[in-house]
C-alpha cells in the first residue's frame, strides 16, 4: 500500500484482525482490499462477533475518505449474558470520520430472550453513535425506534425511543417464573429510556413506558387472590378476570418502578393500581382500587351486597385496598379503609 499526495493505492490484507481479544468482540477478520485513490469496495468479509460468524461490506466512495460505508449481516447471533460482559473504555472514543451503514441479523438469542429479523441503521462520528432507526420481531409482535449512544469517557450512555406493536404479553413474560401464565393479552405502546452500557445497565435505567393491552386477562395473581380472601363472596369471580382494555403508565427508576396509572377495564369491573414495586415484584406499597357495578354482584347474598353500600359512588362500588411486600403473596393485600 503506497501513499502519494494524500492518495492511497495498492492492496491491504487483514488476517485474523480483531478488537478486544480478551472478550473477542471482533475476532478473526479476513480481508483483501484493493485501494485506488482512497476509494475501495469490498464485500463478503468474514469475521466473528463474540464468537458468532458474521459478514461485512466496507466501501469508501469519496477520495476524501470522509465517510466509510460499513454493512454487517449475520444469520444468527447468540450472546451468553453470564459470560459476555461490557468492555469499559477509560479513554473517550473520537472517530475522525463518519461511518454509516445497516446491520441485519436474522436471529438473536440474548440470554433467554429470542428476537428475529433485526435491522439497525447507524452513523458513527466523533464520540456519537446515532441510531437512525431499528426494528425487530419479539413475542409475536414488533418493536422499532431510534436512539443514540454517547461514547465518552467511562461507560457509554444510551438513549432509546421505542414503539411497541402487538406484543403477546404471555410470551413476553414467559421467562419470569412469578408472572408466567398469569397475564395475557396483546400489548402496544411506547417508551423512552436512558441507561448506561455497563454491567449496571438495569440499575442505571431511567425512563417511562406507556402501553395498552387488548383482550387482557389476569389469572390467579396475588392481587386477585388477596381481594378474594378479603371479599370471600367474590373469590371465584375475581380469580379469572377478562378485560376489554388495560392501560399502564410506569416510570422506570433503576430497578424500582413507579406506577402512575394501571387501569383494568371491563363492563362491570375495574381495577386501578398506583404505587411502587421493584424488579423482584415486591410492592412498596401499591394502592389498589376495586370498582364493581350492581350487575357484577347481583347474584351474591343480600347481606354481602348491603355491606358494600358504604362504598357506592354513582354507578360503582369503589373499594380501596393496599398491598405491601411480595406481589404474588395474596396475604399482603389489606383493606385501606
Amino acid at each position: 500500500l503506497s501513499c502519494s499526495k494524500g492518495m492511497y493505492n495498492g492492496a491491504l490484507a487483514l488476517d485474523g484482525f480483531g478488537y478486544d481479544r480478551d472478550l473477542k468482540i471482533v475476532d478473526d477478520l479476513q480481508a483483501n482490499i484493493t485501494v485506488r485513490n482512497n476509494m475501495f469496495n469490498s464485500t463478503g468479509i468474514p469475521f466473528a462477533f463474540i464468537g458468532n460468524p458474521c459478514f461485512l461490506s466496507i466501501a469508501s466512495t469519496d477520495p476524501s475518505i470522509s465517510t466509510l460505508h460499513v454493512n454487517i449481516s449475520s444469520e444468527k447471533i447468540v450472546i451468553d449474558t453470564e459470560k459476555s460482559k461490557f468492555s469499559r473504555s477509560d479513554a473517550p472514543i473520537n472517530i475522525p470520520m463518519g461511518i454509516n451503514g445497516i446491520i441485519n441479523v436474522r436471529q438473536m438469542e440474548y440470554g433467554r430472550f429470542r428476537m428475529r429479523d433485526i435491522q439497525l441503521q447507524y452513523r458513527l462520528s466523533g464520540s456519537n453513535f446515532d441510531i437512525g432507526g431499528f426494528q425487530f420481531l419479539f413475542a409475536g409482535g414488533k418493536i422499532n425506534g431510534n436512539g443514540s449512544i454517547i461514547l465518552a469517557e467511562g461507560p457509554p450512555q444510551a438513549t432509546l425511543s421505542l414503539q411497541i406493536s402487538n406484543i403477546m404479553v404471555q410470551d413476553a413474560i414467559s421467562l419470569n417464573d412469578k408472572l408466567r401464565n398469569r397475564f395475557f393479552g396483546v400489548a402496544s405502546g411506547n417508551s423512552k429510556i436512558q441507561f448506561e452500557l455497563s454491567d449496571d445497565i438495569l440499575q442505571t435505567a431511567r425512563g417511562n413506558v406507556e402501553f395498552t393491552v387488548d383482550r387482557g386477562k389476569l389469572v390467579d395473581t396475588g392481587v386477585q387472590n388477596g381481594l378474594g380472601l378479603i371479599l370471600s363472596e367474590l373469590k371465584y369471580k375475581l380469580r379469572d378476570l377478562e378485560f376489554n382494555k388495560i392501560y399502564g403508565n410506569i416510570d422506570i427508576k433503576g430497578t424500582a418502578y413507579e406506577v402512575n396509572s394501571f387501569i383494568f377495564n371491563a363492563n362491570n369491573i375495574r381495577l386501578k393500581i398506583t404505587g411502587l414495586f421493584d424488579i423482584e415484584l415486591n410492592s412498596n406499597p401499591l394502592n389498589i382500587q376495586l370498582e364493581l357495578t350492581k350487575n357484577f354482584i347481583q347474584d351474591l347474598p343480600g347481606a354481602f351486597r348491603f355491606a358494600l353500600n358504604k362504598y357506592y359512588r354513582g354507578d360503582w362500588y369503589i373499594i380501596p385496598f393496599i398491598m405491601t411486600g411480595d406481589m404474588m403473596n395474596s396475604k399482603n393485600v389489606k383493606r385501606a379503609d
